[in-house]
């Protein structure tokens, strides 16, 4: 009866301890038992794998130094068992690094425990860890961007401050900050960002908004220095995160000297702008004077060809006052819209020669934007032909016209027409073979605005010129 009771009672035991082991390897955690001698007696499948092993039986009944290929490793896990034996006391999450078998390193949290005999005397100790490799992976990256961050933050000789959105306190600053504003680093993190920044308080927290928010990132501010100084700023600032904290980064640029420079550039174009404003009025004014005296001199002489000189060297003259007339009156006196141009010039010319008789004229322009380099000679050809036409092509015709147009393509060219409906152009007339100066002059012009020229003879005759306008 009694033999049966301890076989019981021995089962009992047994089955309790496999029952134990089965709840042992089930959990996720690795659990390990060890002599005072640092032998392995018993552990869980967790523990197998963690160590990077297939069986318990190549643990059991071995120690660290056995199965653990770093030696500096085995040597600190026995050193730790010896420290909690002799102690008598627990050490629990500590970490620990273990290198497998197959040479991958992982981290562990690890706790251990003293054991007891029934007499009170340490007899071994127990022990379970957690893999904790992501995390730990995890948290040295995050020290990482942090040590960067740092390094980024500190070394850098931009202005940079790193500011609570809630209430504006200026939570960091670089040296370059400290240098910038004045005040010693701690007294600027005793500053918010409204001690600095001259707006209002809601003004500077809606600014703040629009940068926590990032639909604004380029603020421009006026900020006042330790000594009372104003300065004018460009801030770029953003939403970033820091040890899981929210803070808005900052980057002052001082502005102050280029804002400065900038004005006086500005109020040196303006006066700029004066004197050739009255460059051009001096021209046009001195032009007006030769137009007149040419005109007046003409009307004195008698002679057909001299009379007939001072005719065209007053409608040239005129058409160079006109152009300088327009350039004074606009804003721009570099370039001009040929169509706000041409129609007063063609208008003034023909009324030199004829001021009585009426000449029809047909003028189809298009809305060119022309630099005067382009518009002069524009004007100078146009007078040639005008002038042409009034001496020569008119002569006994009723209802006199000319018909002007100046118009682009899609290869951005101009292309200038000209015709009248006067006696046609002799075959012997030509740009570069004529005994007439203005024919000349006229080729002489189209060379320079880098063109090409033709005359069409036919029952309605016309010149062409076709320039580049870049």
């Amino acid at each position: 009866m009694i033999f049966q009771k301890k076989i019981q009672l021995e089962q009992d035991v047994l089955e309790n301890q496999n029952m134990l082991q089965l709840v042992l390897d089930a959990i996720p955690q690795a659990f390990f038992k060890k002599d005072k001698n640092g032998v392995y007696l018993d552990c869980n499948l967790a523990f197998v794998n963690q160590i990077g092993l297939k069986s318990k039986e190549e643990i059991l009944g071995k120690t660290d130094q056995q199965i653990i290929s770093n030696a500096d490793e085995s040597t600190y896990f026995r050193h730790v068992d010896n420290e909690v034996m002799t102690s008598g006391l627990s050490k629990l999450h500590f970490e620990e690094k273990l290198t497998k078998a197959n040479g991958s390193v992982t981290w562990l949290d690890t706790s251990k425990i003293p054991l007891f005999d029934k007499n009170g005397e340490v007899s071994g100790i127990i022990g379970i860890f957690d893999n904790i490799t992501d995390r730990k992976l995890h948290e040295e990256e995050v020290k990482q961007k942090e040590q960067l961050y740092r390094s980024m933050f500190e070394i850098n000789t931009a202005v940079k401050l790193l500011i609570n959105p809630e209430n504006g306190q200026i939570i960091d600053a670089n040296n370059a900050a400290v240098h910038f504003y004045g005040y010693s680093k701690p007294e600027l993190l005793k500053l918010k960002i409204s001690d600095i920044n001259i707006l209002a308080d809601d003004e500077i927290k809606t600014e703040m908004d629009l940068a926590q928010s990032e639909k604004r990132s380029n603020f421009k501010f006026k900020h006042k220095l330790a000594n009372g100084e104003i300065r004018d700023v460009d801030v770029y600032s953003g939403p970033i995160e820091v040890s899981g904290k929210k803070y808005l980064h900052s980057i002052v640029f001082d502005v102050t000297d280029r804002i400065h420079a900038e004005k006086q550039i500005s109020e040196l174009l303006i006066q700029k702008d004066n004197i050739l404003k009255e460059v051009h009025h001096r021209v046009k004014n001195n032009m007006g004077t030769i137009f007149n005296l040419l005109t007046i001199q003409s009307e004195l002489i008698d002679e057909e060809k001299s009379k007939g000189i001072l005719i065209d060297a007053a409608s040239r003259t005129q058409s160079m006052m006109i152009l300088y007339d327009k350039l004074y009156r606009s804003d721009n006196f570099r370039t001009l819209d040929i169509k706000d141009f041409l129609p007063d010039l063609i208008k003034d010319i023909t009324q030199v020669f004829n001021p009585i008789r009426d000449i029809e004229t047909s003028i189809n322009i298009d809305s060119i934007v022309m630099h005067t380099k382009t518009l002069s000679p524009i004007g100078i050809i146009l007078n040639e032909l005008i002038t042409n036409s009034m001496k020569y092509a008119f002569k006994d015709v009723e209802g006199p016209k000319i018909e002007i147009s100046l118009t682009t393509n899609d290869l951005n060219n101009a292309i200038l027409t000209y015709a009248d409906n006067g006696k046609g152009i002799p075959e012997s007339i030509h740009f570069n073979q004529s005994s007439g100066f203005g024919m000349q002059l006229i080729g002489m012009l189209i060379q320079q605005l880098r063109g090409k020229g033709e005359i069409i003879r036919n029952e309605k005759p016309m010149i062409r010129i076709k320039f580049p306008l870049n």
